[in-house]
């Protein structure tokens, strides 16, 4: 088995609203976060403010493309949630990408969890297992 390809999934509550409604705050996080936990970063992310007629449903989305996979963010401001998905085919620190995503939106709740999605295909050998 590969090994790798953790998928680190972040559902956050409780986020102050000013965090969550920054456009440049946002792009930061997706902009610093991949050089922090070891991952490079091939295209700056260009996260988009949506403004819906609900305000529940407003918020910003953006994505960080990665040598070897993504990290994603979706903000719900009025809510005061965040989803954040961390993706890598190589393999990276759980821990400091959690700790990371935390400082920057400081939730009073969080839940966290973690995909392997490398257990069908045996880079070595190139063959499905």
């Amino acid at each position: 088995m590969f090994g790798c390809a953790k998928h680190l999934k972040i559902n956050m509550a409780g986020c102050p609203e000013w965090r969550l409604n920054n456009l440049f705050y946002v792009k930061k996080f997706l902009d610093t976060t991949p050089d922090f936990i070891g991952m490079t970063l091939i295209q700056e992310s260009d996260p988009i403010d949506y403004v819906d007629k609900d305000p529940k449903h407003s918020g910003i989305t953006g994505v960080s493309i990665l040598a070897t996979s993504h990290i994603s963010i979706h903000t719900f401001p009025a809510k005061g949630f965040a989803y954040v998905d961390i993706f890598s085919c190589d393999d990276f620190s759980l821990q400091d990408a959690l700790s990371m995503t935390l400082d920057f939106f400081e939730p009073i709740e969080y839940k966290h969890w973690v995909t392997d999605r490398s257990d069908l295909w045996d880079y070595d050998n190139q063959q499905r297992l």
